[in-house]
């Protein structure tokens, strides 16, 4: 069933599933980061069938392109190099938002903070090609994580131990990692059109682009003042312009801006 598509990529979003789509059943949960624990969750993926795909064109679209762009993602080699998913996985600020009462998202937390040593763990077997330039980017970010966790509870002690560990190793990879954090013309495009299911051909990023002589290109003066735009001010455009919708060539019925 397509909902069996749809579950299997929510468990490897769970993040954005839990906060941005405000899918609640997620709290509490962590993703399995583990290099086996990731090629399972791959597997759950699998190929939709003809009874698997959605009515609807346009989201059935937008489900293939999820499914791509997590493909996409584990040829990259991404939990090996990108230490952010690893953040997002542990990340507790989710509970900070009054979506439920108190006690509710208290509970969710704690399930969560619980989960930090196994999920730790697992993320340490994935990471172990993390760039310099990258760890030292994400070292705040890493450190933030435990903000507000005292260490008074037995699990809070636990939480913090394995927090030290990811910190050390992101710390480590920063001092001595590869200072080399390119990924190559075409791992960048495949991450970059997946997602939008839109084919990325960097060689027009370099090829289209006027030529310029050295220094600094200023900008050109022969438009319109960017103080004063052909439409107005804003607040006059989004009252008398139209909106159209964005579904213009998909199926009869497909949801849209109206």
């Amino acid at each position: 069933m397509a909902d069996r598509r749809l579950k299997a990529v929510w468990d490897v979003r769970v993040p954005v599933i839990r906060e941005l789509a405000g899918v609640h059943t997620y709290d509490g949960v962590v993703m399995d980061l583990s290099p086996s624990g990731f090629q399972a969750a791959l597997k759950r993926l699998g190929s939709a069938s003809p009874g698997e795909r959605l009515a609807d064109r346009h989201d059935e679209s937008h489900l293939l392109a999820a499914e791509r762009a997590v493909h996409a993602e584990a040829e990259a080699g991404m939990l090996r190099w990108n230490p952010l998913p690893h953040i997002q996985n542990l990340d507790l600020s989710c509970y900070d938002r009054e979506y439920a009462p108190e006690p509710q998202r208290h509970r969710a937390r704690e399930a969560h903070l619980a989960l930090w040593p196994e999920a730790v763990d697992a993320s340490l077997e994935s990471l172990q090609a993390v760039p310099a330039p990258v760890a030292g980017a994400l070292v705040p970010s890493v450190r933030g994580l435990a903000e507000g966790i005292n260490g008074t509870t037995g699990a809070e002690v636990a939480a913090l131990r394995a927090h030290g560990r990811l910190l050390a190793r992101i710390q480590d990879a920063a001092a001595s990692g590869n200072p080399d954090g390119s990924l190559g013309a075409r791992v960048l495009a495949r991450l970059l059109g997946h997602a939008e299911s839109m084919p990325i051909d960097l060689r027009l990023a370099t090829t289209s682009a006027p030529p310029t002589s050295p220094g600094t290109r200023r900008p050109s003066t022969s438009g319109w003042p960017s103080s004063a735009p052909p439409w107005g001010p804003p607040s006059r455009s989004t009252r008398s312009r139209p909106v159209t919708s964005p579904t213009a060539g998909c199926s009869a019925g497909s949801p849209g801006v109206t």
